[in-house]
C-alpha cells in the first residue's frame, strides 16, 4: 500500500488525497494543516491519527520521513521550502501548480530531485517548446468542454498557436502529438462543475476527450466532488465508472507460452501478449519480477524480468522473457507467478486486470520441476 504525507488540507489538496485514498492502492498517513478545524475534519476524514495531523509542515518534516510521497497543496509562496525538504528527506512529490512562482526555484527543485534519485511529476497546460524537448505531461483545465478541449487536443498535435510573438519555428517545435508516451495526460472538468460533464447527455463526448488526450488523471474537479452525504451521490455511478475504465493503464496478459515441465537449471524462453484496453501507459519503470511458489506459499525463486511496464502502450504488445533455473532448485510442482515492482520498497505494488493477484502477485499456471 502506497503512503502518502498531504501538506495543504484546503480543496485541492483534500481532493487529490480523496482521489488517492478512494483508490484502494493508497493510504493518507499524516498530513499538515494550520487551520485546527479543518486539519481535525480531513484527519477523520482520512483516517489518519490524531498524532500524525500536524499544525505545519515543518513540524511534519521534523518527525522524518513518514511516507513514499508527500502531495504539496499549500500556498504557491510557500511549495520551494517545503519542496526541498521533503526531497532531502527522500520523499517523492505530487506539487500542485505552480511549482513556484520563480523559475530560478523551479530549476532548484529539478537539480535537488536529481541528486537525491526522487521523482516529482511536471504537468505543464499548454504545449510549449520546452515541455516539448523535455516530455512533460500535459494539463487541460478545459475537461468536457469540448471546443476548448478540442482545442488542447489540435495544440499538441499540430503545434501551439496560443504563444505571444512565437515564431513560426516555435509553433512546429510545440508539436507533442506523443507526449501521453512519456508524461501523463491530466485536466480537470471545466467550470468547476463536474456533474454538467458526466450527466447521460454529455458523457459520450467526454469519454471521447479522455481516448483523445489519453488521459490519466482528473482532478481536482473531478467526481470526488460528489459527497456520499448529497442527494445525487450515486446518480452518476454508472458514467464515473466508464471513465475509469478507460483511463490511464488497464493491463492483462491476453497470452503466454506454457512449459507444464522443466528441468532443474534449465532456461526457459516465455513469449507473452500484454493487453493495455486503457489509453496510456504506465508511467514510472517498476520492474518485472517472476516467482516460482511452492505449496507452501513460499517464494522458492524470485527473479527479475526484461519487460519495461512504460512501453506497454494501448493495445496488444508482444515480449519475450527468460527465466533461468537455478541447478539447486528442489524439485516439485509450483505456480508460476508475476509482479511489477514498487522500487521503494522491493515489493509488489501494481495492479492488474487479472484474476488471483493476492498481494498483487499474479499465478499464471503449475509447472512441475524435476
Amino acid at each position: 500500500m502506497f503512503r502518502f504525507v498531504l501538506i495543504g488540507a484546503g480543496q485541492r489538496g483534500m481532493i487529490y488525497a480523496r482521489y488517492a485514498y478512494q483508490s484502494g492502492l493508497a493510504n493518507i498517513v499524516a498530513l499538515a494543516e494550520p487551520e485546527k478545524k479543518r486539519r481535525e475534519a480531513s484527519a477523520r476524514e482520512l483516517f489518519v491519527a490524531q498524532e500524525r495531523a500536524y499544525p505545519s509542515a515543518e513540524a511534519l518534516f521534523s518527525a522524518g520521513k513518514l511516507g513514499d510521497a508527500a502531495i504539496i497543496a499549500s500556498m504557491d509562496r510557500d511549495h520551494y521550502a517545503q519542496a526541498m525538504k521533503a526531497l532531502d528527506l527522500g520523499y517523492d512529490l505530487l506539487l500542485e501548480k505552480p511549482i513556484s512562482p520563480d523559475p530560478r526555484e523551479c530549476m532548484e527543485i529539478e537539480r535537488k530531485a536529481a541528486q537525491k534519485g526522487r521523482r516529482v511529476a511536471v504537468c505543464h497546460v499548454l504545449p510549449y517548446p520546452y515541455a516539448s524537448a523535455n516530455n512533460w505531461g500535459l494539463y487541460n483545465d478545459m475537461f468536457g468542454d469540448v471546443g476548448a478541449s478540442d482545442t488542447f487536443r489540435d495544440y499538441f498535435i499540430s503545434g501551439c498557436t496560443d504563444m505571444p510573438h512565437a515564431t513560426p519555428d516555435q509553433v512546429q517545435q510545440s508539436k507533442m502529438p506523443d507526449f501521453w508516451q512519456y508524461g501523463y495526460s491530466g485536466g480537470e472538468f471545466a467550470e468547476g462543475n463536474v456533474r454538467k460533464w458526466i450527466d447521460d447527455e454529455a458523457i459520450a463526448e467526454t469519454l471521447r476527450l479522455i481516448r483523445e488526450s489519453h488521459s490519466s488523471l482528473i482532478g481536482p474537479c473531478a467526481p470526488t466532488d460528489i459527497l456520499e452525504d448529497q442527494e445525487d451521490a450515486h446518480a452518476f455511478d454508472a458514467n464515473i465508472d466508464a471513465i475509469r475504465w478507460q483511463m490511464g493503464y488497464q493491463l492483462s496478459l491476453e497470452s503466454l507460452t506454457r512449459i507444464d515441465n522443466a528441468t532443474a537449471g534449465e532456461e526457459l524462453t516465455l513469449k507473452l501478449t500484454w493487453l493495455n484496453r486503457g489509453v496510456a501507459p504506465f508511467y514510472y519503470h517498476w520492474p518485472l519480477q517472476w516467482a516460482l511458489v511452492n505449496e507452501q506459499g513460499e517464494a522458492a525463486l524470485t527473479q527479475a524480468g526484461q519487460t519495461d511496464v512504460r512501453s506497454l502502450l494501448p493495445g496488444r504488445v508482444g515480449v519475450t522473457e527468460t527465466l533461468a533455473l537455478p541447478k539447486d532448485l528442489p524439485g516439485g510442482t509450483y505456480t508460476l507467478c508475476l509482479s511489477f515492482l514498487d522500487p521503494d520498497s522491493g515489493l509488489p505494488a501494481l495492479p492488474l486486470n487479472m484474476a488471483g493477484g493476492e498481494n498483487l502477485r499474479y499465478p499464471l499456471y503449475a509447472i512441475t520441476i524435476k
